[in-house]
């Protein structure tokens, strides 16, 4: 298994030496990211192309809590389905408002938290980054809707609560928690 890190222009040297310091046994390849998600996923799409794996896993390094069975259980999915993702089902109640209002109640049975990574056959997802890039489109917030745009069907992995996304300083105190959890268990 291969392990490409897309990282932020400038950031290069930072990242080769944290990863330095986590004495990983594998090799990691590097490639500078673009201004947007869509950009850097497709960077590290195209950095692949010369000897392009079958199956690719993205993955946001804002979920540090990766666990080895959603890496593997997702890998077995898509090698069998062409393309899955980690999900969570709801277990909250939705509302969908007018901005004022509530308007309806949607039905969480078939509601999902989706969770990275997304995996998929190599070669569909990079033909979708492709079809992207000559003709972008709004609203594409993830790997899994530019395929579904194409009629595309995603499985899902089951997820973990822990996989959380680090984005506002909530984020990063729940989640020290988890770390420390993870290394006194």
């Amino acid at each position: 298994r291969r392990v490409v890190i897309v990282h932020r222009a400038g950031e290069d040297q930072e990242i080769r030496e944290a990863v330095a310091t986590e004495g990983l046994s594998r090799e990691i390849e590097y490639v500078e990211g673009g201004k947007e998600r869509f950009e850097s996923v497709h960077r590290g799409l195209t950095h692949l192309r010369l000897n392009p794996p079958k199956v690719i896993l993205i993955h946001d390094s804002a979920r540090p809590f990766l666990t080895d069975r959603m890496i593997d259980q997702s890998i077995q999915e898509a090698s069998h389905n062409g393309g899955c993702t980690v999900a969570i089902p709801l277990t909250d109640t939705l509302k969908r408002s007018d901005g004022e209002m509530l308007i309806e109640t949607l039905p969480r049975d078939s509601l999902y938290r989706i969770q990275t990574p997304q995996t998929f056959d190599y070669q569909f997802l990079l033909e979708a980054h492709e079809e992207f890039h000559q003709a972008p489109v709004k609203g594409i917030t993830d790997d899994c809707m530019l395929l579904e745009r194409k009629g595309f069907r995603i499985g899902l992995v089951l997820g973990d609560e822990r996989n959380i996304k680090v984005t506002t300083p909530f984020d990063l105190k729940l989640a020290e928690v988890i770390y420390r959890e993870s290394v006194t268990s």
